[in-house]
């Protein structure tokens, strides 16, 4: 839409830094099962990261081309984006009453969705989140 002559972006995800998030989601039959895949999953993520951080011009060609836009719109994307380090990821997992929890910012989804009548009852949060994958990597 912010192609269309004379428009604008009235508000854009930086204004509102968090309030649309990507996680890593797996079933919790994998977390439960096969642990060691899930393990080899989120230490993937972050060697991802670090090899991202490393070849930002080869790293921004591929994700462009992925995602259909050209190597300046990605940019400017990524611009917008916050990737959690391992430390970011590491304090989101702890409880907390601020933008920067997952605990936090899962209520606030929950109370929008009921809200927004996208659902009748907020979902519960229990077991949503496990960090063990996570702090199993701070040395």
């Amino acid at each position: 839409a912010l192609g269309l002559p004379g428009s604008t972006a009235v508000a854009t995800s930086r204004d509102f830094p968090g309030a649309i998030p990507d996680h890593l989601v797996v079933a919790a039959s994998l977390v439960a099962e096969r642990p060691q895949e899930v393990q080899a999953l989120v230490k993937t993520w972050f060697e991802t990261l670090e090899w991202i951080a490393a070849n930002r011009a080869d790293a921004t060609a591929i994700m462009a081309r992925r995602a259909g836009v050209s190597e300046a719109d990605y940019a400017s994307y990524d611009a917008g984006t916050t990737i959690f380090s391992l430390d970011d990821n590491l304090a989101a997992f702890e409880p907390g009453g601020t933008d920067d929890h997952l605990d936090h910012q899962a209520a606030l989804i929950a109370k929008f969705l009921v809200a927004s009548g996208l659902a009748d009852t907020e979902p519960s949060l229990d077991g949503l989140f496990e960090p063990r994958f996570v702090r199993s990597l701070k040395p």
